[in-house]
C-alpha cells in the first residue's frame, strides 16, 4: 500500500527520465492492481454498513488519486461512525495530496483527539510539517515510528528531514534501509529516488553504493 509519491511534495517526481525494463513496470502495475483488489474485497466482506467498508473504500479511492470520491466516502463514514479517527486520517491525506497542508493538519489533529495512539495520524502530521519546513516534523515522525516501527513512509520522510537539517548519517541510514527494501520488491523507481537523495548529500556512503549496484 506504500505508494510513496502520492502523499505530498516530500518525494518529488523523478526528473531523470530514465527507462526501466518492461517487466519491472508490469510488476509494479500488478502490485498496485493486487492492492486495489484487496481493498475492494475487504470492503465487500465487511458489508456496506461496517466501519471497515467505508475505510477500505476511501483508501482505495486515495490510492487511485480519486480524491473527491475518497473525501465523500470518508464524510459518509464520519456520519455513521463519528468517533472513528481513520476517516479524518483519510481526509488529511487527501489534503496532503492536494498540497493543502494547513487543512491536512486540522484533520490529523481531530484524528489524534479521537485516538492519540493512531500512528498514521501522527506520521502524516509530521509529513505536513515537513512540507511546511517546520522543525516539528521530526518530533511527530519519530513518535510515529516509536508507535509503529513498520511505518516505512515515516522512516523515509524522517530521513529526508534529517538530510535537510544536516543530520547526514541519520538520514542516509534511514533512506538506505528503505531503498534496500524497495529493491527487494522490484520497486526500482522508488529505490532510485531515495538512493539519489543520499548520493547528493553523502556520495561516498558505502550502503548507498551497494544499493546503486543492486539496482543495475
Amino acid at each position: 500500500m506504500l505508494n510513496l509519491l502520492k502523499y505530498g511534495k516530500f518525494f518529488g517526481n523523478n526528473k531523470k527520465g530514465g527507462l526501466r525494463p518492461a517487466f519491472f513496470i508490469e510488476k509494479q502495475k500488478a502490485f498496485i492492481a493486487t492492492i486495489e483488489v484487496i481493498f475492494i474485497m475487504t470492503a465487500i466482506s465487511c458489508g456496506p454498513g461496517a466501519l471497515e467498508y467505508y475505510e477500505a473504500k476511501a483508501v482505495s479511492y486515495l490510492e487511485k488519486k480519486e480524491n473527491t470520491k475518497a473525501e465523500k466516502t470518508a464524510q459518509q463514514g464520519i456520519k455513521k461512525y463519528p468517533a472513528a479517527a481513520e476517516f479524518y486520517v483519510v481526509l488529511g491525506r487527501s489534503m496532503l495530496m492536494r498540497g493543502e497542508n494547513e487543512k491536512a493538519l486540522d484533520y490529523f489533529s481531530k484524528a489524534m483527539i479521537l485516538d492519540s495512539l493512531n500512528a498514521q495520524a501522527v506520521m502524516y502530521t509530521g509529513a505536513a510539517y515537513y512540507n511546511m519546513n517546520d522543525v516539528r516534523a521530526a518530533e511527530y515522525l519519530e513518535s510515529s515510528l516509536k508507535m509503529d516501527s513498520g511505518l516505512k513512509e515515516a522512516a523515509v520522510i524522517l530521513g529526508m528531514h534529517y538530510l535537510k537539517n544536516e543530520k547526514i548519517k541519520e538520514g542516509s541510514d534511514l533512506l538506505n534501509k528503505a531503498s534496500s527494501q524497495y529493491i527487494k520488491r522490484g520497486e526500482l523507481d522508488k529505490a532510485e529516488e531515495l538512493t539519489m537523495q543520499v548520493f547528493h548529500r553523502n556520495p561516498s556512503d558505502p550502503k548507498m553504493l551497494i544499493n546503486s549496484e543492486d539496482m543495475f
